[in-house]
């Protein structure tokens, strides 16, 4: 399978019925902002979200609550899955249920975040230690809304990767989840070099059976994804490799000829960051416009020096080009 073209081939069809983008942005907590997401928007660079994770404890929280929370990544009509992190399985329920209402198109469960902070909770990649718990959830879940498109992020396993063997049989046993999104590591490894990344998917995508894997873990280049799907995974969320290169995701889904290289992408992207800002002055926070210039050029970068002498309004008007060269080459 290609990862580039056009039409369904750059689409998923779900068990469920959700029809939603092969390649699509991987949840990042911290930096998917309103004005990030409008951007996204504004340069069509994702055709449908996965939310960082929303966390749900001691209650079920209000519908306004929500429907802020989903907004940034509702306002282009795109498809939406509200991610939730929780580990009771009756307020999750409760939980999915109020984001269906409030727009979102499916609920997918974060089994995989390897924060120190929720590990010591028992949430996200927690949970892993407890199969039980995981399938629980998603058949609660599931019997209160059975007309949903249920999903799970997980990592292949919480110590050691073969840990995959037992956990994703058994989350596909049952039948439920439309897809299962996994990040090769371990939760230990964190984001540790790991050398048998895409052999660990090929095993999970062989052990999920019918049930399609989105991969996840060091997607920075085409070939990366290309490579990724070759494992037989049926997609990919991209994470880091989206912000050192905005336009991977639409370069996925172009032909060579209409594939935009990783520094004019850079350039643009920041480009329209300054000019949301501009429109939308509340979406403007020096520290995250800083931090968004050392994730796209690194913290070690001419770019990124340049970037932390300017002013507020110098950054704001920095001109990336001369000329202002188009964007999209003639096809």
């Amino acid at each position: 399978m290609k990862p580039e073209g056009g039409g369904n081939n750059n689409f998923i069809f779900f068990k469920s019925g959700l029809r939603f983008p092969r390649f699509f942005p991987g949840p990042m907590e911290g930096v998917m902002t309103p004005l990030f997401c409008r951007v996204f928007h504004k340069l069509n660079l994702t055709s449908g979200w996965l939310t960082p994770y929303y966390r749900i404890t001691t209650g079920i929280p209000k519908p306004a609550k929500l429907q802020k929370f989903l907004q940034p990544y509702m306002e282009a009509g795109l498809p939406v899955i509200a991610q939730l992190m929780g580990t009771d399985a009756a307020l999750l329920a409760g939980a999915a249920g109020q984001m269906i209402n409030c727009g979102a198109r499916g609920i997918n469960l974060n089994f995989a975040c390897p924060s120190r902070q929720v590990i010591r909770s028992g949430a996200g990649g927690a949970m892993l230690r407890d199969i039980g718990l995981m399938t629980g959830i998603l058949s609660e879940i599931k019997n209160a809304l059975p007309d949903i498109s249920l999903s799970v992020k997980i990592r292949c396993g919480f110590e050691d990767w073969r840990e995959s063997e037992k956990i994703v049989p058994a989350l596909t046993d049952a039948g439920i989840p439309d897809f299962i999104g996994v990040h090769f590591r371990t939760v230990k490894e964190n984001y540790a070099v790991v050398p048998n990344g895409l052999e660990r998917l090929r095993r999970v995508a062989v052990l999920a059976g019918t049930v399609p894997v989105i991969g996840s873990g060091d997607v920075f280049l085409c070939a990366d994804a290309q490579k990724m799907l070759e494992t037989g995974c049926a997609g990919a969320m991209i994470a880091r490799g989206i912000l050192q290169n905005p336009f991977l995701i639409h370069n996925l889904q172009k032909s060579e000829k209409r594939r935009i290289t990783a520094e004019k992408g850079r350039q643009h992207f920041f480009k329209t960051l300054q000019e949301t800002a501009k429109e939308q002055p509340d979406f403007f926070k020096r520290s995250k416009f800083l931090e968004y210039a050392a994730m796209i050029w690194g913290g070690n970068s001419p770019q990124f020096s340049e970037f932390t002498a300017f002013s507020d309004r110098e950054l704001l008007d920095f001109k990336f080009f001369q000329n202002q060269p188009k964007l999209f080459p003639k096809s």
